[in-house]
């Protein structure tokens, strides 16, 4: 019966195709509506997500200031190859002499700490001047007379006041000076993590701060942590710190 009710009546069958036809409109809409949007379980929504990752953010935030790994203290970036490193006073095992000192016991070097008693330097060692390590003040340790910055057998390379001074003196020398706490002297284990600033001692290009180059200072067997525009000019110890 109502199968010959609907041949009879052509406004059903009309009826009929009008609700297929909402029926899959509705589907195609519901479809699109979740292939824009992602929902994820926590209830978050991802919107036309990059199916490849590539976010636009920015990937230099940490890097330089000025993007051109250009020292802050420089003009010039580090040039690409890196120049030469200087001759480097080493031992059997590529370790630079000048890290000798921490092979020592503070109880064996602490009668070369001179800052309290200035000329006191008559301790069993062969050091017989009190070379101070703090400008303006007699605090040091005792070190060969004859001092110099050419660390050619009579010491290794010792930095002072921050990288603002260098010079050659007795391993054991550094030692006492570390193992007293003497502020500004450099007592760094090598090798150096990259925080060389410049002036400071180095013996790779790695033991300087990003953008500064280990080149030949005013003296041998050790290099200086340097712009690499100043590389060749040999820098010297200011007069303050003798």
């Amino acid at each position: 019966m109502t199968g010959y009710s609907m041949r009879r009546n052509p406004i059903g069958w009309l009826a009929v195709g009008l609700l297929v036809l909402v029926t899959v409109a509705l589907g195609s809409c519901r479809d699109v509506g979740e292939s824009e949007v992602d929902h994820d379980p926590d209830g978050s929504t991802d919107t036309d997500s990059d199916i490849d990752g590539d976010a636009d953010t920015d990937s230099d935030s940490d890097s330089d200031s000025d993007g051109d790994g250009v020292h802050s203290a420089c003009l010039q970036p580090a040039p690409d190859p890196l120049p030469a490193l200087p001759e480097i006073n080493l031992d059997s095992s590529d370790r630079p002499l000048f890290d000798h000192w921490r092979d020592f016991e503070c109880e064996d070097v602490a009668v070369l700490y001179c800052g309290d008693e200035p000329n006191n330097c008559e301790n069993g060692f062969d050091f017989d001047e009190c070379r101070s390590l703090v400008v303006g003040d007699d605090e040091g340790v005792c070190a060969y007379g004859d001092g110099d910055v050419w660390c050619d057998g009579e010491g290794e390379a010792i930095g002072w006041n921050d990288g603002g001074c260098f010079a050659c003196m007795p391993v054991e020398s550094r030692a006492a000076a570390c193992c007293a706490g003497i502020e500004g002297v450099d007592c760094r284990e090598w090798p150096y993590p990259a925080d060389g600033k410049p002036g400071m001692i180095c013996a790779r290009h790695e033991d300087c701060e990003l953008g500064l180059v280990c080149g030949p200072p005013h003296g041998s067997g050790f290099g200086l942590c340097q712009c690499p525009e100043t590389y060749g000019s040999e820098p010297q110890s200011p007069d303050y710190c003798w």
